[in-house]
C-alpha cells in the first residue's frame, strides 16, 4: 500500500546471506521475466534472473540467431526486468546475465535504490534507461552496483563470454545507457567494465538532476568509461579507458574501439553548473583523458 509496507518477492534464503539464489529463467520468448510496469512500494531481492540459450536478438552471426517467428522458439528471453511508472521500489542481491537483449530495461522512475546487483553478458545492453518518454524523478541510489559484458553473448551453460559486439554491427554495447531524464542519481562502490559501448553513460540527464558518483572504479569499456551532465561530483574512483581492449581478443565479433574518442571521463556542462573531481585516477589510450563542452542548452560563462 505505501513504501513503508512494500510488497516483497524474495528468494528463498534472503534472510540467510542469499548464497544460492533461486534462479528464474526465460523460455519461449516472453517479454521480459520480470516486469514492474505500473509497480510502486516493493522489494525485488535474492534472484538469479537469466535464460538457458546462447542467442542474440540481432546478431548478425547466424550462430547466434534466436527463433523469433516459428514454435518452439527456444530456451531465451529478451529482458530480464522491465520497469515503468514505478516508484519506491528496492532491487538487492541479483544476478541478471546472459538475457539475449537488455538485463534491465526501466523509465520513469522515482525513487529507486539498487545495491548489490550484477547485470552482465547481456547480449544488447545492460540497463537500458530508454523507453520513449523516459524521464525519471527523485533519487536513483545504486550501491554496489556492476556492470560488465554487456554487448556480448553468453553461453550456456558454460556462461563464458563470445561474439561481443557493437554498434556498427548493429548493436548496443552501453553498460547503463538512458534516454532524456532527470532525478538526482547517486552512484557508489561500483564497478562499469568490459560493456562494448560506454560504461556509464548519464549523458541524457536533464536539469534539475544532480549526479554523485564516489568510489567507482571504469575501466575496460570500448567507448567511455563515464558520462555526466549537468551539475556533477566524482570523488575516490579510478577511471581507466583502455578503449582498445576488444580488439583481436578471441571473444570479439566485431567492436568499435576507442568509440566517440574512447575518452575516459565525458563532462557536459549545462548553463551553472559546476562539476568536480576529486581524489581519483584517470588513465586512457583514447583521444582525450577527459572532454568538456556545452550541452545543448549552451553555456553562459558561469560554469565551473
Amino acid at each position: 500500500p505505501d513504501a513503508a509496507h512494500p510488497t516483497r518477492i524474495l528468494g528463498s534464503g534472503w534472510n540467510q546471506g542469499c548464497s544460492t539464489p533461486p534462479e528464474l529463467w526465460g523460455a519461449e520468448r516472453p517479454w521480459q521475466i520480470l516486469s514492474l510496469d505500473g509497480t510502486s512500494n516493493a522489494v525485488i531481492s535474492c534472484l538469479e534472473i537469466t535464460d538457458h540459450s546462447g542467442c542474440v536478438e540481432g546478431h548478425p552471426d547466424p550462430s547466434l540467431h534466436c527463433e523469433q517467428h516459428t514454435p518452439p522458439f527456444g530456451d531465451w528471453a529478451p529482458v530480464g526486468i522491465y520497469a515503468a511508472d514505478s516508484a519506491n521500489v528496492t532491487l538487492s542481491r541479483l544476478n541478471i546475465h546472459g538475457l539475449a537483449w537488455a538485463g534491465v530495461h526501466a523509465g520513469r522512475l522515482a525513487d529507486w535504490t539498487v545495491k548489490d546487483v550484477r547485470i552482465a553478458a547481456n547480449g544488447g545492453v545492460g540497463w537500458d534507461g530508454d523507453i520513449g518518454e523516459s524521464a525519471s524523478t527523485g533519487s536513483l541510489i545504486f550501491r554496489k552496483f556492476t556492470v560488465e559484458w554487456n554487448g556480448c553473448a553468453e553461453s550456456y551453460p558454460e556462461e563464458t563470454m563470445n561474439n561481443c559486439w557493437a554498434q556498427t554491427a548493429g548493436g548496443y554495447g552501453d553498460g547503463v545507457g538512458t534516454g532524456e531524464t532527470g532525478g538526482n542519481w547517486v552512484i557508489e562502490d561500483s564497478i562499469f567494465r568490459y560493456n562494448t559501448s560506454d560504461g556509464l553513460d548519464l549523458l541524457y540527464t536533464r536539469p534539475p538532476s544532480q549526479i554523485v558518483i564516489r568510489r567507482t572504479r571504469a575501466y575496460g569499456n570500448a567507448g567511455n568509461q563515464i558520462k555526466v551532465n549537468g551539475p556533477s561530483r566524482i570523488e575516490n574512483s579510478l577511471i581507466r579507458s583502455d578503449c582498445g581492449f576488444f580488439n583481436e581478443k578471441p571473444f570479439t565479433y566485431h567492436v568499435d574501439d576507442c568509440r566517440a574518442g574512447g575518452a575516459a571521463l565525458a563532462f557536459s556542462l549545462s548553463q551553472g553548473s559546476a562539476v568536480s573531481l576529486v581524489n581519483s585516477t584517470v588513465t586512457g589510450q583514447g583521444d582525450c583523458l577527459l572532454t568538456a563542452t556545452c550541452d545543448e542548452s549552451g553555456c553562459n560563462g558561469s560554469e565551473t
